[in-house]
């Protein structure tokens, strides 16, 4: 018995010490990462890993939103946007940028009270095509929270047509009536590139409605201030 309870400390006491030995050579791995600038390496990397992975979430929570499930729609943008602060987040919500007739998409009605739970500075909404300009009656309903700005589409991003100034500047004016000057940044429906290798709008007239959305918003400053 003594014989093998010697054994059984011999066998600890190397036990231990070979922690101490892979803890010394961990905290020394540490500080060559440290000091050979990994922390940046390992940002880009987390940082990358948050974009690669961006896609997938958007599909659940569109997934879980399409069966009712709010609840976990919203928990899976807080998990995206987990430690980031919420002035430097900006959520655009999209019903699909392609020209179709989006007769089924969720009214807005439905869905803001669950998109302004959401920990972020800015909301960007569409309201510049034919199915969406009507919602804005949502935002007389359902008041912008303190603290959160709204992004809304005055330009439509599925549209070859060139919306004049004028209508862009009573679109901005109308929105800033409804959840004040200070919190409406104009903006475009979704992006003109969403798709790789389709081209919905040609880059021209891109350019084209960017101007009118430019001088759109400096008529409609001119009048809200």
């Amino acid at each position: 018995m003594a014989s093998r309870g010697s054994f059984r400390l011999k066998l600890h006491k190397r036990a231990w010490s070979g922690l101490r030995i892979g803890a010394r050579i961990l905290w020394r791995a540490i500080m060559h990462f440290i000091d050979d600038g990994g922390t940046t390496l390992a940002g880009s990397i987390a940082f990358t890993t948050l974009f690669a992975l961006f896609p997938f979430l958007i599909f659940l929570t569109t997934l879980a939103g399409e069966f009712g499930q709010e609840e976990a729609a919203r928990e899976f943008i807080e998990m995206a946007l987990d430690g980031l602060p919420p002035d430097r987040v900006r959520l655009h919500v999209c019903w699909g940028n392609w020209e179709g007739p989006h007769k089924y998409d969720v009214a807005m009605d439905v869905i803001l009270p669950a998109l302004y739970q959401a920990k972020v500075g800015a909301l960007g909404l569409e309201f510049a095509n034919p199915r969406r300009q009507h919602e804005t009656a949502a935002l007389r309903k359902h008041r912008l929270p303190d603290g959160m700005v709204m992004i809304p589409g005055v330009i439509d991003s599925k549209s070859n047509f060139v919306e004049h100034p004028e209508l862009v500047a009573d679109r901005i004016v109308q929105y800033a009536s409804l959840v004040g000057r200070e919190n409406v940044i104009a903006g475009v429906d979704c992006g003109f590139g969403t798709f790789a290798g389709r081209v919905q709008v040609d880059s021209k007239i891109v350019w084209m409605k960017l101007a009118a959305l430019a001088e759109g918003a400096r008529q409609a400053s001119r009048q809200l201030w």
